[in-house]
């Protein structure tokens, strides 16, 4: 098996551990691995435990190990990819959400077994 083959494993297992530990929470689930030219996000979801119903684009992000540069391993680029792939998904969906809805980016990371949830992070 490829290195690529055992990164795109471990991402979508770790990606599935995160859907699992935000369903737990109560959160909806939406979509996962949305794929755009721009770029994919992770895990979409509803947070309806907020006032105003929220979507959340999650961005997962895993390690074999302990890693202290996990959190820093979304590059200015990515980031960007990330913003325009929430914009187009957002101007798509619309008419979804007649009545408004907000949005919110999250950031994961998971390192074994241990996940680190970020919510409203500013991308």
């Amino acid at each position: 098996m490829s290195d690529h083959s055992l990164n795109t494993s471990l991402g979508r297992y770790t990606e599935q551990l995160v859907k699992e530990k935000l369903l737990k929470k109560g959160y909806l689930f939406l979509e996962a691995n949305y794929l755009l030219k721009t770029g994919e996000i992770d895990l979409i979801f509803i947070d309806p435990l907020k006032p105003r119903k929220t979507i959340v684009f999650v961005e997962v992000r895993s390690a074999t190990k302990e890693n202290k540069l996990l959190k820093y391993s979304v590059s200015f680029q990515k980031r960007q990819r990330l913003y325009k792939t929430i914009a187009l998904y957002i101007s798509k969906n619309k008419k979804y959400y007649p009545n408004g809805v907000s949005y919110r980016f999250d950031m994961v990371w998971v390192t074994g077994e241990k996940i680190e949830h970020w919510t409203n992070v500013e991308i």
